[in-house]
């Protein structure tokens, strides 16, 4: 656990949620310029050209690579049961950090 206890996590949801908070504390570090949360669903849904004009315009170079466009790929099946859990169980505050919201 981030507690320093050494204990171990009572669910892999509690450690995702400490993995989130650790990953977006990233952007305190002095020579982060900036820190632009992105899920992977997104990537697929739109394809990368906002991600590398986002990187053009903090970086101040245009990029030399062409996009990847969008990916229309099935969802999967989620089993009720497991989407109730989930529901239940999962840091909800700490989704909404990279912009998860329950179903």
């Amino acid at each position: 656990r981030q507690d320093g206890s050494g204990e171990p996590y009572s669910s892999i949801v509690n450690m995702r949620a400490d993995k989130i908070k650790n990953h977006l504390s990233v952007a305190e570090w002095e020579w982060v310029v900036d820190l632009f949360p992105l899920q992977y669903e997104e990537l697929l849904k739109s394809g990368t050209s906002f991600l590398i004009e986002h990187i053009e315009n903090v970086a101040g170079v245009k990029s030399n690579c062409a996009p990847y466009p969008a990916q229309n790929r099935r969802k999967r099946e989620i089993d009720p049961k497991f989407q109730k859990w989930i529901t239940k169980n999962v840091d909800w505050d700490t989704e909404r950090l990279i912009k998860y919201e329950p179903w």
